[in-house]
């Protein structure tokens, strides 16, 4: 039977260099790299830690986080009736407002119109998420979801009230670390 200090000694190999470690540390004696609690960043394919939100050779946002944290966090508000018509003079908003919502790790907006006869859904993973806008008017706030690169227009929504504009922009912001 093994005891636990005779479990601990046994050699590992680290992820880096692939060189055998007798006694397992944090760093590797050989290469001086980290070999516990690591990812590889997707932009430079240097290890950073597990739970960094930015690699620190290259700024890149690390996606393993981003995406276990987006997938966690769930959000849905709808737009103010009035602050929709006004703001995009769409008259089924009266009837039925816009809605976002954040599920998933994704990002959803629909908007009817026609009297409802009509669906129009816009979806952003995110991601590729670059920054969240909000924007304050007078009486409505609206938000503006920007992406990196290949997006043909940014996801937006206007006419939603103030507080929920402010909250959602905050807990997504938090998320993503932008």
């Amino acid at each position: 039977m093994e005891t636990s200090t005779e479990a601990q000694s046994q050699p590992i190999v680290c992820p880096n260099c692939g060189d055998a470690i007798s006694n397992p540390r944090y760093f590797c004696p050989h290469c001086t790299r980290p070999i516990r609690d690591t990812v590889s960043c997707e932009g430079c394919r240097e290890p950073i830690a597990a739970q960094a939100k930015k690699c620190p050779h290259c700024n890149t946002a690390n996606a393993a986080l981003l995406a276990a944290q987006a997938g966690q966090l769930q959000i849905s508000v709808q737009a103010s009736p009035f602050g929709a018509f006004f703001s995009t003079w769409n008259f089924t908003s009266l009837f039925r407002p816009p809605v976002i919502e954040v599920k998933g790790g994704k990002i959803n907006t629909t908007v009817w119109t026609f009297f409802t006869l009509r669906v129009h859904q816009s979806e952003i993973e995110m991601t590729r998420l670059a920054s969240v806008r909000h924007t304050k008017g007078v009486i409505w706030s609206s938000l503006v979801f920007e992406t990196f690169g290949g997006a043909a227009e940014d996801m937006g929504q206007h006419g939603l009230r103030h507080d929920d504009a402010i909250n959602v922009a905050a807990r997504i912001k938090e998320v993503i670390g932008r």
